[in-house]
């Protein structure tokens, strides 16, 4: 029984939410001529504004800067738009969790599929960056795919117990949206962790911060570490247990709750 549902179920189960997470995409921006481009080029625009003048801010040299830039920058809106569509994916999804029976995993992988399809998007902007800088010989697609998988599992699990949060508690989602604006600033997305001399314990207590730096390291920005490496996966091995306690005294409830 249970090879029959690993042969069958499973794969069809993961090509639902891949489609799911396509049409997700295409019906956002129907009749949009360069539809998710848009992302793209907003991004792009607002890389170009801010890369002078914080470089100067911080006293950074342009062209070491901007690498800097403009991975953290689109790893945080992969993130942080990751972790706020997967929090409300069950909310959003009340009258299918109403109607069918369907696995609560397909909702979060929907989503997650969803902001990965984005990222890539957004990746053009990366690759003309250290094409640019000539730190295109630093990438090392073992490196990461590595941190992208990292990464997504980092997401799905802190995505998939605040969704049931958000789902049983209506003014989370808010919380969430709050706490995510302050991430941004306490997090080295604009400024360098060599910009804090005091207080580092800040730094160091940010689970974001090990997010980016190993989404940065993966890109092959900055210097290869595996500290960060080892940190994300102690919150991914704490997460895991965190969402099986949550989704175990919860998973029965969550269809009264839609």
């Amino acid at each position: 029984m249970n090879n029959i549902f690993y042969k069958k179920f499973i794969p069809r189960f993961f090509l639902a939410s891949l489609w799911f997470g396509f049409c997700d995409i295409k019906n956002r921006y129907i009749r949009s001529f360069l539809g998710p481009l848009w992302i793209t080029i907003a991004t792009s625009i607002m890389l170009l504004a801010m890369g002078p003048i914080y470089s100067q801010i911080f006293g950074s040299i342009l062209s070491d800067y901007y690498p800097f830039l403009c991975v953290g920058y689109v790893g945080w809106l992969f993130i942080s738009q990751s972790i706020s569509e997967l929090s409300n994916s069950l909310v959003n999804s009340e009258d299918l969790i109403k109607q069918f029976p369907l696995p609560m995993h397909f909702y979060y992988l929907r989503a997650l599929i969803r902001n990965n399809i984005v990222l890539l998007h957004n990746f053009i902007i990366i690759l003309i960056v250290l094409i640019y800088t000539g730190d295109y010989k630093n990438f090392n697609p073992v490196y990461f795919a590595i941190a992208l998988i990292l990464i997504n599992i980092f997401l799905y699990y802190i995505g998939s117990i605040l969704s049931i949060i958000c789902l049983r508690f209506r003014d989370v989602p808010q919380l969430v949206a709050c706490i995510l604006q302050i991430l941004f600033f306490i997090t080295p997305i604009l400024w360098s962790p060599a910009n804090i001399l005091t207080h580092r314990y800040i730094l160091y207590l940010n689970p974001m911060y090990y997010v980016i730096e190993v989404f940065r390291i993966g890109i092959g920005v900055g210097n290869i570490e595996y500290f960060p490496f080892l940190v994300l996966g102690i919150f991914i091995f704490i997460l895991f247990f965190i969402f099986r306690i949550v989704y175990y005294f919860s998973n029965n409830d969550i269809p009264y709750w839609a």
